[in-house]
């Protein structure tokens, strides 16, 4: 169990560089800063992830929000004290504030209700919500847990925890409670290991977490008189099966789903969970929702000599900076090629806040609808142009959410855009290999680099920093993998769940050297996501 958590937690520190520069949002609640994500349209999902983890690792990593936002308006916060939120020191700042926040989020995004699911402590926190704002729920999902009904005892693994937080050694407590069999299997080397990863100097933040759960207790009355409908998704080895089971006959309106042969840390983790959800999901919804897209074939995919891409631009506007030009490829055939122009509103303006983008290929950037404007936002750093969708001449194909970001946010160097290929697979790039920086746009049409986003073809990979790998010692390597297009900087990466490792035979070999400098090959073939 626990070394499938290990991959699982690796996986996402891996992952996350590849899909998980979206751009940022932040809101005050009650003076503390709260980091969320929004992506898709439809009907509100509140995710709240569990705890010690952060929304990446505990939705956007098994791909549950890339599912769920091909329907819904998905919106992933970090819960206060983990991930990129405040964390204050006090328990009194946690416990009923955490629910709160998300009530605050919700109005700060000015949505009267939500389907909210939360995962383990996520699910506590989700209890407590309903006893106490069931006005703001559509719907409730209880994964991994449910809630603390009063007059219940904590277990005595949540103190001993707290003070293994603030004593700085570790998650100790909550792995040995959350190992199935109830006994240790961890050597006090791996429990280091999970709580660098997890904890790393924030231990005595996540023992004020611990310590404020008593307050998160939710009375017999408000169980009975539960009015939203409720899932509670568990694995049948799960040891926090127990809080289901004992507030099963009390709490109205329930529905229970046991996924057999799963367990705390791969319960999200296994297709059932999210087939089970979204069925859930899409009996309570409100609104009706649209058929949904036909997947584009592989073998439509067509390799292009880039050697041969036309650079001519046949009508040009007059700028007021000196403009930075890139050339995308937007279909599978590679014929739908597009100018993307940057320029300045001003020429003293501090960043370029201005796009030319030639939305139908024929090369006059003049054309009305094609210019376009970006605002800096000062609490992110970012200064975002949004496109829109882009419909692919020939096709079907209708790509959406397609902004481009051209401040030099958290002092990445070049241009960044995302979008979704066909208003399903995000897709974002250009990419450096070995640093955090972005495409540089080129100032002549002529040496341009030309960006090819798409899920489709061979794809390579690039990694954030030098592979060197310690001997003896552990080393996390992340990857981005995607269509490495032409000239420095633009593989343009894609989101690691279009592939399905049932159907798609995925390779991966790992080239070395030993001390003694002869290469070592370790070839394995991936049968299933992390």
């Amino acid at each position: 169990m626990f070394r499938r958590f290990m991959l699982a937690l690796l996986c996402g520190l891996f992952l996350a560089a590849g899909f998980g520069r979206a751009e940022e949002s932040f809101f005050d609640s009650g003076g503390v800063q709260i980091h969320y994500l929004v992506e898709g349209k439809g009907e509100p999902v509140l995710l709240i992830h569990g705890f010690a983890v952060n929304a990446q690792l505990q939705w956007g990593v098994p791909g549950i929000i890339n599912t769920l936002a091909r329907n819904y308006c998905v919106i992933a916060l970090d819960v206060r004290g983990h991930g990129k939120s405040g964390k204050p020191k006090n328990p009194e700042k946690y416990g009923t504030e955490m629910v709160e926040d998300a009530v605050r989020l919700l109005d700060h995004l000015k949505i009267d209700k939500a389907h909210v699911v939360g995962y383990s402590m996520g699910a506590i926190i989700t209890g407590k919500l309903m006893a106490t704002h069931p006005d703001r729920l559509l719907s409730a999902t209880l994964a991994g847990a449910g809630p603390i009904p009063e007059g219940a005892k904590l277990p005595k693994f949540v103190d001993k925890l707290a003070d293994s937080l603030e004593e700085g050694k570790g998650l100790g407590p909550l792995l040995d409670k959350l190992n199935a069999s109830g006994k240790s299997q961890l050597s006090q080397g791996t429990i280091k290991v999970i709580s660098r990863s997890l904890v790393g100097e924030n231990g005595k933040t996540l023992a004020a977490v611990v310590r404020s759960w008593k307050t998160l207790r939710v009375r017999k009355e408000q169980l009975q008189a539960n009015k939203v409908p409720t899932l509670a998704l568990v694995g049948s080895n799960d040891p926090l099966k127990k809080n289901i089971d004992l507030v099963q006959d009390d709490l109205a309106n329930l529905k229970v789903v046991v996924i057999e042969g799963t367990n705390h840390f791969s319960t999200y983790y296994n297709p059932k969970f999210k087939h089970n959800l979204i069925k859930f999901l899409d009996e309570h919804t409100q609104q009706k929702q649209g058929p949904k897209k036909e997947p584009v074939k592989k073998l439509d995919f067509v390799e292009v000599d880039y050697s041969k891409i036309d650079r001519h631009i046949s009508k040009q506007p007059k700028y007021n900076a000196s403009p930075r030009y890139a050339r995308f490829i937007f279909d599978p055939r590679g014929e739908f090629q597009v100018w993307a122009v940057l320029d300045k509103s001003k020429a003293d303006a501090p960043y370029y806040d201005v796009l030319y983008f030639d939305k139908d290929g024929n090369g006059d950037l003049t054309e009305t609808g094609e210019r376009f404007t970006g605002i800096y936002d000062d609490k992110t750093k970012t200064l975002s142009i949004v496109v829109g969708a882009l419909a692919v001449p020939g096709t079907k194909l209708v790509h959406t959410d397609l902004k481009f970001y051209t401040a030099e946010r958290h002092n990445y160097k070049g241009f960044w855009f995302s979008m979704k290929w066909n208003g399903v697979d995000a897709v974002d790039g250009g990419y450096a290999p070995f640093s955090d920086n972005n495409t540089t746009y080129s100032s002549t049409a002529q040496t341009a680099p030309i960006l090819r986003p798409t899920i489709l073809g061979p794809l390579g990979f690039l990694t954030t920093d030098k592979l060197v790998l310690p001997i003896g010692g552990a080393k996390d390597v992340q990857l981005i993998v995607g269509n490495p297009g032409s000239g420095p900087d633009t593989l343009c990466a894609v989101h690691e769940h279009f592939l399905i490792p049932e159907k798609d035979r995925i390779i991966a070999t790992l080239i070395a050297k030993d001390v003694a400098g002869q290469e070592l090959r370790v070839r394995t073939e991936i049968k299933k996501h992390c």
